[in-house]
């Protein structure tokens, strides 16, 4: 049981902003975002409150370049984040791996990622109340 999110918070990032947590299929980590300067996704372990791992990619820990959204894909094999400058990012969550990055309107900020289903199709809404689907239709 846990008295405080903060608990989860890795010691190095303990003066930044929780953005985002969410929970594996599994029930086995937590995926956290948490921002100040720059972005950090750590995936953390429930049961002991360790990091297992940290995700990153080129540009993504700039100053310019925060996540607003992460997500999990609903089989747990994926990691996928929308940045305030209007990318999307997908890691293999097992390897930490980045494996895609697509623009989708640049610059205009990416608030929302989320599966649809069983995870064939990836939905994004960006600032601008548009809605990206990436994936089968």
């Amino acid at each position: 049981r846990l008295d405080n999110v903060s608990d989860l918070v890795p010691s190095n990032a303990r003066n930044q902003r929780v953005v985002s947590v969410v929970v594996s299929p599994d029930g086995t980590t937590i995926l956290m975002g948490v921002k100040d300067r720059v972005l950090e996704l750590y995936l953390v372990d429930v049961a002991s409150c360790e990091v297992i791992r940290k995700f990153s990619a080129d540009g993504f820990t700039s100053f310019s370049v925060r996540a607003s959204s992460c997500c999990w894909s609903p089989d747990g094999k994926w990691i996928v984040a929308g940045t305030e400058d209007g990318r999307i990012m997908l890691w293999e969550a097992a390897s930490g791996k980045k494996k895609h990055t697509l623009t989708c309107n640049a610059d205009v900020p990416v608030t929302m990622v989320n599966w649809h289903g069983e995870g064939a199709t990836l939905f994004a809404v960006d600032k601008q109340r548009h809605i990206i689907q990436l994936g089968s239709r």
